[in-house]
């Protein structure tokens, strides 16, 4: 509520050591809150989108880039006010009519989203691991568009896939729901308290079959049916759920490409001939999305390209993200 966000900017500045500007920032903010905020364009699009959209000039050009004005406008506009929480329904526990129902008993507001029958928007949920139906694992919190990625991977019931850069395990779980529980799932990741935050959520949701591994396991090699390869990036697709992610140098996106680009050659020894590998993000980067897939590409000539998929923030969640799926010869 604006009340309150008047409030908390006002202890801050307090906070701060700014206790002499407290008054001022409340009168502002105050009037801001009543009468709503103005701008009058200047006619310099990047200057005008950084002050409209309380966004750093040097990301905005990298989105123009990339994307043109009118794209660019639309992801800065996405970032502006609290963006939806949206939840995986856990399938081999309950129907999303049956969770909503359960969630309702807990004064909790859910509705399905209409991007995906199998994921609901959570409402007045308070702390979503405190309720009930969460600890029963009767869902886990995901964002639709991560979810479109996994369903790219088209993983089915007997598959062995494997998730790259796992942690918390979100992917993983909604892969094992697909797959109705009956296959086997390696979650792999870099740090021991990642993994065991990937094997306490299978616990939590019923989901039978979590391995992990944190490098490349010569047994193993094509020993996969289905790869989703999701990497660390520049999180620039975020930006509305995580806003102090629009403040990183742009520079560290040089320094994550050959992270992105090894990890995913790495991964891509796993896939059987004839599987799947999927490449996803949360950036709105090129350099790390097409970027990466075309580097790859011609440097693997047994994959091709079937599809390359770019989202942009939607109303209904659908953060920011990229995810590329490849077939291996």
């Amino acid at each position: 509520p604006a009340s309150a966000a008047v409030n908390e900017s006002v202890k801050l500045v307090k906070g701060c050591g700014c206790a002499y500007a407290s008054g001022l920032v409340n009168s502002v903010l105050r009037k801001v809150a009543k009468d709503g905020f103005t701008y009058e364009k200047t006619g310099d699009t990047t200057r005008d989108f950084s002050i409209m959209y309380s966004c750093p000039e040097a990301l905005i050009n990298k989105f123009i880039e990339d994307y043109g004005e009118e794209k660019t406008e639309k992801i800065l506009s996405s970032s502006i006010g609290a963006r939806p929480v949206t939840a995986r329904v856990n399938t081999l526990k309950a129907s999303p009519d049956e969770l909503i129902t359960l969630l309702s008993g807990e004064n909790a507001i859910a509705e399905k989203c209409p991007e995906d029958e199998n994921y609901i928007i959570l409402k007045n949920t308070g702390a979503v691991e405190e309720l009930k139906a969460y600890k029963a694992g009767f869902f886990h919190v995901q964002d639709i568009s991560c979810g479109k990625a996994v369903k790219a991977l088209s993983p089915k019931a007997g598959d062995t896939v494997f998730d790259m850069c796992s942690s918390p395990g979100g992917k993983a779980f909604t892969a094992a729901q697909l797959m109705k529980n009956k296959g086997k799932i390696l979650a792999f990741d870099l740090y021991p308290q990642r993994v065991k935050l990937c094997e306490d959520g299978a616990l939590r949701l019923g989901i039978d079959k979590v391995g992990d591994a944190c490098v490349f396991l010569p047994e193993y090699e094509k020993a996969a049916d289905k790869v989703l390869c999701d990497v660390p990036c520049s999180g620039f697709g975020i930006i509305g759920r995580k806003p102090e992610i629009r403040y990183k140098d742009i520079a560290i996106i040089d320094n994550l490409l050959p992270v992105q680009y090894n990890i995913l050659a790495n991964a891509a020894k796993y896939v059987k001939s004839g599987g799947t590998l999927v490449y996803s993000t949360c950036t709105l980067s090129r350099a790390e999305n097409e970027g990466v897939c075309e580097k790859f590409l011609g440097n693997n000539a047994e994959f091709r390209k079937i599809s390359f998929n770019t989202i942009i923030p939607t109303e209904n969640g659908g953060d920011g993200f990229f995810f590329a799926v490849f077939g291996r010869i």
